[in-house]
């Protein structure tokens, strides 16, 4: 299940004057203009609330959420294993084949969550026995883990080991002022 946790429609720029010294209205001397700043700003919602928040001038580079695992274990003879990733559960055996060795079925995997196409928003990539994926979302919770259904842990060293995928960007930063 994936809840949506912050939104934001986009930022917007405003032209604010500050001081640097206080100043006095009813003083009728010579009153030096006034300095002006742009600053980029944006509504953000979180869990349905609406609050302003400062985010970077540029519309920042979306990344999505990502983790890794490992194939610790290529005897799947004892039983399946399953991964959940989101909604979707891929078995071992029925969604993707083992392989001679470790990284042989680590690039099985990827393939099979890579195959998953837009409708779900999954990539995945493998490097020897480690897969590591990436949801097009950038901060939804994701489940993010594996079952064993024998006596062999199949998939090891999840990263992060919370069961979620790991945080996307972008984050909401600071003020920024030009």
């Amino acid at each position: 299940m994936t809840v949506k946790k912050v939104t934001s429609p986009g930022n917007f720029r405003m032209l604010v004057g500050s001081r640097p010294y206080c100043s006095d209205p009813t003083w009728k001397g010579h009153t030096p203009p006034t300095p002006r700043s742009t600053v980029s700003l944006a509504a953000v919602s979180v869990a349905g609330t609406s609050r302003n928040a400062a985010v970077a001038a540029n519309a920042p580079v979306s990344v999505g959420q990502s983790g890794s695992f490992s194939v610790a274990d290529n005897d799947f003879s004892t039983g399946p294993s399953e991964i959940h990733l989101g909604n979707v559960r891929l078995l071992s055996v029925v969604d993707f084949a083992i392989g001679a060795l470790a990284a042989d079925t680590a690039h099985n995997i990827a393939e099979a969550i890579t195959n998953l196409g837009a409708a779900y928003g999954y990539s995945a990539t493998h490097l020897l026995d480690v897969v590591t994926v990436v949801a097009s979302s950038t901060m939804d919770e994701i489940e993010f883990r594996a079952l064993h259904y024998g006596t062999h842990a199949n998939f090891g060293s999840f990263t992060p080991s919370n069961n979620l995928l790991g945080g996307g960007s972008p984050s909401i930063g600071p003020l920024v002022l030009t």
